[in-house]
């Protein structure tokens, strides 16, 4: 890693871990456009109208008025049991919401399940690539040392090199002292990023449990 740093070529500093940040980053936009947005809250609301639709189907009634659909077969009581068919057509309207909640729940539960997979392996690549990162920061300190100790040595006999020299040198040393702190930044990040997929990761097991 650390032989990428050339003091020499003036963008070594710029290019140096970017291949790793851009396969991170590029790995991450596709991964979370692949993750549904499903949340527990929803999953909540949809078990309440569940339970509202079942709530609003009276037992009774069904099997009181299964005598009058009998009855209704008769001209002259035809009239008198219209209702009941109303009846029945609000019935079969409750049926069919509830078919539809209750597939919506067990859609929430497999896209969970299989979210909380593809988390996981979201996870370990985070960890994979800080561990690069962290590669690279040693590296990086490494080379730092070694320029550094070289520009002590430049500025105790300077008469021995250009005033140009000097100075590229300390700039060189400079700009990677900043790109260190860049990339030590990323790595944080990305350590933040394993809690924050943990959570995720507990939220769709809440709604797994739910549904």
């Amino acid at each position: 890693k650390g032989k990428d740093l050339n003091p020499a070529d003036v963008n070594s500093i710029l290019n140096y871990g970017t291949d790793v940040q851009a396969s991170m980053e590029r790995y991450s936009n596709t991964f979370l456009s692949s993750v549904r947005t499903f949340d527990s809250g929803e999953v909540g609301t949809l078990i309440t109208d569940l339970l509202h639709e079942l709530n609003y189907i009276d037992v009774d009634e069904l099997e009181q008025n299964a005598f009058v659909r009998i009855i209704s077969r008769i001209p002259i009581l035809r009239t008198l049991v219209m209702d009941t068919k109303k009846m029945f057509a609000k019935y079969d309207l409750v049926v069919n919401n509830v078919d539809k909640i209750t597939n919506k729940i067990k859609a929430g539960r497999v896209n969970s399940i299989k979210d909380n997979a593809s988390l996981q392996t979201m996870f370990d690549s985070n960890v994979d690539y800080i561990h690069q990162m962290e590669e690279l920061i040693i590296a990086g300190q490494l080379k730092y040392k070694e320029l550094n100790e070289q520009l002590a040595v430049m500025d105790g006999n300077p008469s021995a090199y250009q005033d140009y020299e000097i100075a590229d040198l300390r700039d060189y040393v400079n700009r990677l002292d900043k790109r260190l702190a860049d990339l030590k930044v990323v790595r944080f990040i990305m350590l933040q990023s394993l809690a924050q997929i943990r959570v995720v990761q507990n939220n769709n097991t809440t709604i797994a449990e739910k549904a």
